[in-house]
């Protein structure tokens, strides 16, 4: 216990006398986990709207204004099993709109961009390629504007998500490299400046442990505050943004945060040791 509030008061005296070294590095390491967050929130929302999407099988057919829609119906149920469907006019498309991107709605105004569409359920237990098939077929037909198909709309996600988990897997590593590259060298930078102290309390009889706890603490403590200043950068941010994002996104999950801010200590735990171990 003692070594621990001789290490807080030495890192706290340093803070205060010169924050300014502090400042920039502190800064860097919040960046780098705000983007760390981000990464991990768009991550986990993509395999919600994976699961949600994977519900079932349905299908939008988008037609032209004054098309009538039985006859895609008819030629539809020729090909595959229709459980149930409905005409979603342009007035309720726009509602629907409405009520999941209430900001976006606001920018387009009055307009109304949405066609009136069909909402196919298609019965479970059929293939997705022949309902693909069938659906081809239909979107060839004058008075279709377009068709989608929630089943090839999962397997598009599947490959982004594969794509933006690689990239994400590639900068996390960058990340938490170049945050233990810089609390490593901080922390080098510190035991340098304080130097003649350090070997005048081991000469008094201090252990090396006891005179290099200060340098460990900044280090850790520097890490911890740059995961929870990214943490609160990334909940306002996610906060201004939340009316432009699906639903089904939701929040962060706490595993993922814990984990964040656990891990950014041991960062900074880990290249403190390396960076006051002498040779």
């Amino acid at each position: 216990m003692r070594k621990l509030v001789y290490g807080i008061r030495i890192f706290l005296r340093d803070l205060s006398s010169s924050p300014e070294n502090l400042l920039l590095p502190l800064l860097v390491l919040s960046l780098s986990m705000f983007v760390l967050y981000w990464f991990l929130f768009l991550r986990q929302g993509m395999e919600r709207g994976i699961e949600r999407l994977s519900r079932g099988l349905y299908a939008r057919i988008f037609l032209e204004r004054g098309t009538e829609p039985e006859k895609f119906i008819s030629l539809l149920q020729k090909r595959a099993k229709i459980e149930k469907w409905r005409l979603i006019n342009p007035d309720e498309a726009f509602r629907e709109f409405s009520h999941l991107y209430p900001k976006l709605a606001r920018i387009l105004g009055n307009e109304n961009p949405f066609p009136p569409n069909i909402e196919v359920v298609f019965s479970p237990g059929q293939s997705p390629k022949i309902i693909r098939g069938a659906l081809k077929e239909i979107q060839a037909l004058p008075g279709v504007e377009d068709v989608v198909f929630q089943w090839e709309a999962v397997e598009k996600l599947r490959k982004a998500r594969k794509r933006f988990e690689e990239v994400g897997e590639f900068l996390t590593a960058l990340l938490v490299l170049a945050s233990a590259l810089i609390i490593a060298n901080l922390v080098a930078v510190g035991v340098a400046s304080h130097s003649e102290e350090i070997a005048l309390m081991e000469l008094l009889g201090a252990s090396r442990s006891f005179s290099s706890l200060p340098f460990v603490l900044m280090g850790s403590l520097l890490s911890l505050m740059g995961a929870l200043l990214g943490l609160l950068l990334f909940l306002l941010s996610r906060s201004l943004l939340s009316s432009f994002l699906p639903p089904f996104f939701g929040q962060l999950s706490p595993l993922y945060m814990g984990g964040l801010i656990l891990g950014s200590f041991l960062v900074g735990l880990l290249a403190s040791l390396i960076a006051i171990k002498r040779p």
